[in-house]
């Protein structure tokens, strides 16, 4: 996968997952101490069938922003430092980091952010335990929604929504209109206010090579599992040397998309739902492409050469990866044309990506922090990001800023856009998510692997559900 933990920068910094070398029978005790470092620490001090090429970007008025405001005073912004910390890595922490230093020159309050890198989200969270036991943390944070929901449960999150409803500090009634709903609703506490703003969404999505799939016979993406066998058998079967077909890529993302398409529930209110007769399904789907010869694994983690070569037809990514993938076939002298469709199935497609929050503070520097919210948010400021990020649009004028030229040379980003917009669904933001990740990815590892006997795969979505539902437990959620 690209955009390590959400960034399209690279190389990929490590998960919030379990460690590989750690035996299946992992025990209770260590349950918890992952949870605790991957999601809720403590404080101790106090690719559809339709053309994808150019989908209609409605407007979806975001219902969550439109309810009622709390009616709480908001002070004038004061000056004075704001601490950011953050795990955008490369050329997005530079942008990142750009935008920080243009708010600070050009803000009248006198508030000046100070960004902090860290290396990536596990190491985020492991500063912020370290920083909760000193009593003393930053007033800003970008982290994965299933993290501010664990710092949310210690009352260490400022909920935002009086903030976004002040008549004269927050959007305009026009601004929240425009919002897409399906980009922010990985931000908002169901029951309760929004826990942040979208620091940079992507969408979970499947690379296609059009022009190639045109020349095996095929007029059009697929729109079902069957279809979508169809065409990557033939790839492979053209190809002839265990090459061709889907990337086998078992990253919790992507695991959790094909779950989706598969119509599994996932996740719900009070809980995972993994052991179902639709995960089932997507498993053994998703063995018999293997079984069948009709997906293999690169050597590489970013098979951006092999697609660019056509040693795959499908390509596993998030819509963040869009520019690597140009560059790529670019420079392989590639000029076929290759589309980002949803994956095969029920029309859900996955919106992840980190958000941008506001710290427990005093009212008057939580206000300051917003002050920096507010300016991130404006359409000028998200139309720079989106360009230097590929990150998604998450309102009607963000992409009017970005202007129907832009939008025009950029099919695949357009693409990611409508379906993020149509039918964008969260991933689970429960407290445990980050480490659930990785029983997710451990199960699907031995589903696709070699060694699969079948008593195993009859015990497998059984002990997929025990484990998540035991680390669940030990997150306190």
């Amino acid at each position: 996968m690209h955009s390590g933990d959400y960034t399209p920068a690279r190389p990929r910094p490590p998960s919030c997952l379990y460690n590989r070398g750690v035996p299946r029978a992992v025990s209770f005790l260590l349950i918890v101490i992952l949870v605790a470092g991957c999601a809720a620490p403590q404080p101790a001090a106090t690719r559809t069938a339709a053309s994808p090429a150019s989908p209609t970007l409605a407007v979806v008025p975001t219902q969550a922003i439109e309810e009622a405001a709390p009616t709480v005073a908001i002070p004038d912004p004061v000056a004075g430092e704001a601490a950011l910390w953050h795990a955008f890595t490369g050329e997005t922490a530079e942008a990142f980091e750009a935008i920080v230093a243009d708010f600070n020159a050009s803000n009248p309050y006198g508030v000046v952010v100070v960004a902090e890198r860290h290396n990536n989200y596990f190491q985020l969270a492991q500063d912020m335990n370290a920083a909760l036991t000193d009593g003393v943390w930053p007033g800003l944070i970008v982290a994965h929604p299933y993290q501010l929901a664990g710092w949310q449960a210690a009352g260490l999150v400022a909920p935002i929504d009086h903030f976004i409803h002040d008549p004269a500090y927050g959007l305009s009634e026009v601004d929240r209109t425009n919002l897409f709903t399906s980009l922010w609703t990985p931000d908002y506490e169901p029951g309760g206010e929004h826990l942040g703003v979208p620091a940079l969404r992507t969408a979970q999505v499947l690379f296609y090579n059009a022009t190639w799939a045109a020349e095996l016979g095929f007029a059009a993406a697929p729109a079902t599992p069957e279809e979508f066998q169809q065409q990557a058998c033939a790839a492979a079967d053209a190809n002839g040397d265990a090459t061709g077909g889907w990337f086998i890529d078992i990253d919790a993302s992507t695991t959790f998309a094909w779950l989706r398409a598969f119509g599994a529930p996932g996740a719900e209110a009070d809980g995972y739902v993994l052991d179902t007769q639709e995960t089932r399904a997507a498993a053994a789907f998703l063995r018999r492409l293997v079984e069948t010869g009709c997906a293999w694994r690169p050597a590489t983690r970013y098979p951006d050469a092999e697609f660019s070569a056509r040693q795959g037809l499908f390509y596993s990514a998030r819509a963040s990866a869009i520019p690597f993938l140009n560059a790529a076939l670019q420079a392989a002298g590639n000029e076929d044309e290759w589309q980002v469709i949803a994956y095969p199935g029920a029309p859900v497609v996955s919106v992840t990506g980190p958000a941008l929050s506001i710290l427990d503070a005093p009212l008057e520097a939580q206000s300051s922090a917003w002050a920096f919210l507010h300016f991130f948010l404006q359409p000028e400021q998200q139309a720079r990001w989106v360009r230097a990020t590929g990150a998604l649009s998450v309102s009607a004028d963000v992409t009017a800023a970005l202007g129907p030229g832009w939008v025009a040379a950029n099919p695949q980003w357009q693409a990611a856009q409508g379906l993020a917009q149509e039918s964008g669904q969260p991933e689970p933001t429960r407290p445990s998510w980050g480490v659930v990740r990785g029983v997710l990815m451990d199960a699907f590892e031995e589903l696709l692997g070699p060694s699969l006997t079948q008593a195993r795969l009859l015990s497998l979505m059984p002990e997929l559900q025990a484990t998540a539902d035991e680390v669940d437990a030990a997150s306190g959620r």
